[in-house]
């Protein structure tokens, strides 16, 4: 992490995703690194890599810009505007939004986000198949993190909840 004066800090992850078995019917371990530039916590600019995205063969690129505001001590208000560059991988490429609230105790924090999605150049040539893996339906969202420390937000995902399409599933 460096910080600097006029308070920006750059973060840089690693994230290695390891599934039980096989998901879309193959092997689907990847691992992603991430790149964060965050203005006094208010606004976060990220891009992120994929280079074997789900297995599938192809890489995934995500860029995403996050504004947050604290409403209370405990309270905060954050909204996303992203895109996936995934047509190389899934056929497509996907802009994306979400606005959300989240609540803090202690080292607990609870969220609700509503998440959109569309498509925009989409292949032809990519089978229907892997074009079909995402459903890029509107969706709520329920999230409860650990945070461990406060200077680096390392936060544990415990539950993730796909309200519409009633799809439960956890991710690490």
């Amino acid at each position: 992490v460096l910080a600097c004066q006029i308070n920006l800090r750059l973060d840089a992850q690693w994230t290695g995703y390891i599934y039980d078995g096989n998901v879309f019917g193959h092997p689907a371990d990847y691992n992603e690194f991430y790149l964060f530039l965050h203005y006094r916590d208010l606004i976060t600019g990220r891009i992120s890599v994929a280079e074997d995205y789900y297995g599938l063969g192809s890489y995934a690129i995500d860029y995403a810009l996050t504004g947050r505001y604290p409403i209370t001590d405990a309270l905060q208000f954050s909204a996303t505007f992203g895109y996936a560059q995934t047509q190389a991988v899934l056929g497509s490429d996907y802009p994306y939004w979400d606005i959300g609230l989240a609540y803090s105790y202690k080292f607990l924090t609870l969220s609700i986000h509503y998440l959109d999605a569309s498509e925009t150049f989409i292949d032809p040539v990519v089978s229907e198949e892997k074009h079909a893996l995402f459903d890029i339906r509107p969706r709520w969202i329920l999230l409860l993190y650990f945070q461990f420390r406060q200077d680096f937000n390392q936060q544990l995902l415990l539950l993730k909840n796909n309200f519409i399409a009633n799809e439960p599933f956890m991710v690490f």
